[in-house]
């Protein structure tokens, strides 16, 4: 459950430098 958590965490964050 964390990892998914992380992985959203991180999608999230990536999604922010490409916007």
């Amino acid at each position: 459950m964390g990892a998914v958590l992380g992985a959203f965490s991180v999608a999230n964050w990536v999604s922010e430098l490409v916007h």
